[in-house]
């Protein structure tokens, strides 16, 4: 089978058998790369790749992309400064009163306000083309199940440590003016377990790195961390495929695998979301290189996780150009995702009542919503006319539709509660397939070693409005500029998309 391992901004194709063990699957990512088994750790679909283990254990199929952290050359040497300021931030959280108080059920924690007074979240500060860790910690500082299973955590992993000490100044009360945060501790962390994040260019600046890698071995931590609360919080990411694998002479082979998030293709085709999606699950591979004998695989959703990441496939590997160039299609994503047309009969079938209850409700609170405005915009009319008399009895009337509305909306809530328990569905799992979008990771730029990365997540304050989080610099903004993210250009355009359960 033929492997694409992913390592430092390039691809390495390598040919392995599929009865290879880990350990030797290193050695040939050695001859390949230069970097010694030892210090090599191998990531596929989130799982490090143990020297014991076998790729066909592991689910591992041809044309599967892995990702492989690690140097040649022992860590290089991170900037003084910072190595200094992890050293005074762990001196300091050893010696600070971290009270769970601070911290909440919900570790984003709005600090500081603007000049009308309302409260804004804090951003981190850039230290040298550190935009992309500064985004990928937004986005999931709205998961707060990471958020408290990360206060809670008692191990030794440095960077899950590190990255728990970060939590505090998310939530402290923080006036304005005042420094913002820097993930100094956090940083050095990182660089230490993967050094690749330390290099320096040309200029003597640290090189800029691919988010959706910094993800990748973020999540590889915590499915190592062997911590009750943290494996908790991260099967809120992961759900299942039945995998259809259907050969020329008409044998197929049926299998289930995990993941812990779906893919957006992009062609010439994809210009829509689930277009991207659909592509991704479905699939022509050669048996063997060269083989000249082709295989069909087809998956299906057969468990919803309870949250989504969506990864966009923008950057791909340009040998003559020995860039990861960007495809700047614009494809466009929603708010609310609906991904049963991704599941399998059975599992569209199991959810189907509860779907159906939530569309009910929702249309029931619209209509809800839209009777309110007309009742407000009528007791104007009311006023301005000076019809007290009108007006006291449009009071009587509003209230008592508003009373009905109320009680119809809680009744289809019952009735939403009642369908999923009736589906049985693990707590752990969405029980619908809708999935509202709460944080954006974007790129801007032509390349995924270049450009400056953003995150914007849901303002669950207030309606139609998003934080927008560049580096420091925090700014609402309304829905409108989500659209805005499809691509389509050189401009910010959506490279990681959270979505959440809607319930």
């Amino acid at each position: 089978m033929l492997l694409h391992i992913k390592h430092s901004r390039k691809v390495y194709d390598i040919e392995v058998d599929e009865s290879v063990s880990g350990q030797q699957l290193k050695e040939l990512v050695f001859k390949e790369t230069g970097v010694p088994p030892e210090r090599q750790k191998l990531i596929a679909k989130g799982k490090q790749v143990k020297p014991d283990s076998t790729l066909q254990s592991l689910n591992i199929v041809d044309g599967q992309t892995l990702m492989m952290v690690g140097t040649a050359q022992p860590p290089p040497a991170v900037q003084r400064a910072i190595d200094e300021k992890a050293k005074a931030e762990a001196g300091e959280s050893k010696d600070a009163d971290h009270k769970d108080e601070l911290l909440g059920s919900a570790y984003y924690r709005p600090t500081g306000a603007d000049e009308e007074g309302e409260k804004i979240p804090v951003g981190l500060t850039n230290i040298g083309n550190t935009c992309y860790a500064n985004a990928i910690l937004q986005a999931l500082h709205t998961v707060p199940e990471l958020g408290t299973a990360l206060t809670n955590y008692k191990g030794v992993n440095p960077l899950i440590k590190s990255w728990a000490q970060l939590l505090p100044k998310f939530s402290i009360p923080k006036p304005l003016g005042t420094e913002t945060p820097t993930p100094y501790s956090f940083l050095n962390s990182l660089r230490q377990k993967a050094p690749q994040f330390g290099e320096i260019g040309e200029l003597g600046s640290p090189k800029q790195q691919d988010a959706e890698e910094l993800w990748t071995i973020l999540f590889s931590e915590l499915n190592d961390s062997q911590d009750p609360q943290i494996q908790d919080a991260v099967s809120d990411f992961s759900g299942s495929l039945d995998v259809e694998v259907k050969k020329l002479d008409g044998t197929t082979t049926k299998t289930t695998d995990s993941f812990n998030k779906l893919y957006c293709h992009i062609n010439i085709r994809t210009n829509f979301l689930r277009d991207g999606l659909l592509a991704s699950l479905s699939e022509s591979r050669e048996t063997g290189e060269g083989s000249g004998s082709f295989e069909t695989v087809t998956k299906r959703v057969s468990s919803f996780p309870k949250y989504l990441t969506v990864q966009f496939v923008r950057f791909f590997w340009r040998k003559d150009t020995k860039t990861n160039s960007k495809i700047l299609r614009k494809v466009a994503f929603p708010l609310q995702l609906d991904i049963g047309t991704l599941a399998t009969d059975e599992l569209v079938a199991k959810v189907a009542p509860a779907k159906q209850a939530f569309r009910e409700l929702e249309n029931a609170v619209e209509e809800s919503k839209r009777n309110l405005r007309r009742s407000k915009f009528r007791k104007l009319d009311a006023l301005d006319s000076q019809k007290t008399k009108e007006s006291a009895e449009l009071d009587s009337e509003e209230t008592n539709e508003e009373k009905r509305d109320k009680e119809k909306v809680e009744n289809l809530r019952k009735v939403l509660t009642s369908k999923i328990e009736e589906s049985h569905v693990n707590p752990s799992h969405s029980p619908l397939g809708i999935y509202n979008l709460q944080a954006i990771v974007t790129h801007q730029g032509m390349s995924a070693d270049s450009g400056h990365y953003q995150c914007f997540t849901r303002n669950t304050e207030k309606a139609n409005s998003w934080w927008r989080f560049n580096d420091d610099t925090v700014t609402e903004v309304e829905d409108s500029r989500i659209a805005q993210l499809a691509g389509g250009g050189a401009s910010d355009s959506a490279l990681i998309l959270l979505y959440k359960s809607a319930e």
